[in-house]
């Protein structure tokens, strides 16, 4: 995911290694689009939360344009992951 996509990006505490995704708004729903898409399955659907697997990470999709990446275990892995999930480099 090229970086004018995303404002932030944290990596939050715990063992299983989470990441959070703050996008910028105007990309926000574009990014989500893509991102649904490549679903392997649905874990949750609300107007609040989508939730989903990709690769065997879990992904949380927030309407504010905040997306929470667990199972991830490096920068590197993230970095990947993004790429293949929006089809960008």
């Amino acid at each position: 995911m090229q970086v004018y996509y995303i404002e932030r990006i944290r990596k939050l505490c715990g063992p299983k290694g989470k990441y959070m995704l703050i996008l910028k708004r105007e990309f926000v729903n574009e990014v989500y689009d893509k991102i649904i898409r490549k679903f392997e399955g649905v874990i949750r659907s609300t107007a609040d939360m989508y939730k989903g697997i990709y690769k065997g990470k879990i992904l949380s999709l927030f309407p504010d344009g905040i997306i929470i990446i667990s199972g991830v275990s490096s920068d590197e892995e993230l970095k990947d992951l993004l790429k293949n999930l929006v089809d960008i480099n």
